[in-house]
């Protein structure tokens, strides 16, 4: 239940990045982070294909642990991408109202990662010890996981 909440909470906190919506030609610099996020969005799928993850933080019973490609850096590369197509909107829409659900929406998405991670830790013996190589939760350098995850 707090699984589809929280997916819930991610959705309408990402459609809230882009209110009010604003008709006028893309910037330069929202073009360039939608290519960006792009790259990354395949580099993601390329790593973790389809039919491995879901969009709830519980992981699928046939779901195999990650560790390539962006995973080595960070261990919520979805999230990042998600983070940063809000922070797109929120620049393309240009209003405070944007910039307060994108704020909720990194609010939601670190809870959501965090129970993930305890699911994660009960499922794949080998993730606490992932989750202290790669120390990252969304971005290098950004929002670091300073506790050690324990069942």
């Amino acid at each position: 239940m707090l699984g589809q909440f929280l997916f819930v909470a991610q959705i309408l906190a990402l459609l809230g990045c882009a209110w009010p919506l604003a008709w006028h030609w893309p910037l330069p610099l929202t073009n360039l982070l939608l290519a960006i996020n792009g790259i990354g969005i395949i580099w993601i799928l390329w790593h973790n294909r389809l039919g491995n993850w879901s969009v709830l933080p519980m992981p699928l019973d046939q779901a195999k642990l990650i560790t390539s490609g962006p995973y080595q850096y960070m261990r919520h590369p979805m999230y990042a991408a998600v983070l940063l197509a809000g922070l797109t909107l929120v620049l393309h829409s240009q209003s405070l109202i944007g910039v307060g659900a994108w704020c909720i929406l990194l609010l939601v998405l670190n809870i959501k990662a965090r129970l993930e991670e305890r699911y994660l830790t009960l499922k794949f013996s080998e993730y606490a010890q992932y989750s202290q190589q790669v120390r990252n939760r969304f971005w290098p350098g950004l929002f670091l996981s300073k506790k050690n995850l324990k069942p």
